[in-house]
């Protein structure tokens, strides 16, 4: 996980321009997908759907994917995805949402 200027300049360097809001830097999360059920699925229909963060569980910001490519999975494999969010600046604690089908919404903390 990356915030502020760094997130910022891995951003850019992925081709994104993204100015946040004043209060507001971006944070980056590393994150990876894992298929261990389906035989084939496509991250792209998932990706920055899937994850939102909020540091107060209030709203939501939803990400932003920044590979531009249709990764697709067959069982077993495992993807590596950056997405990137608007956070405020003063956040200390970050939570995560997976907003999933069947379990509903799963928050977790960022760290």
């Amino acid at each position: 996980m990356s915030r502020g200027k760094k997130a910022r300049s891995i951003a850019e360097e992925e081709g994104v321009a993204w100015d946040p809001e004043k209060g507001k830097e971006l944070l980056l999360v590393h994150f990876e997908t894992y298929l261990f059920e389906a035989e084939e699925a496509s991250i792209d229909d998932y990706a920055s759907s899937i994850m939102e963060v909020n540091p107060e569980k209030a709203g939501r910001s939803p990400g932003y994917e920044l590979s531009e490519s249709k990764e697709v999975l067959s069982k077993g494999e495992t993807g590596k995805h950056q997405v990137i969010y608007e956070i405020d600046e003063s956040a200390e604690e970050v939570n995560g949402l997976i907003d999933t089908a069947v379990n509903g919404e799963l928050w977790f903390n960022l760290q």
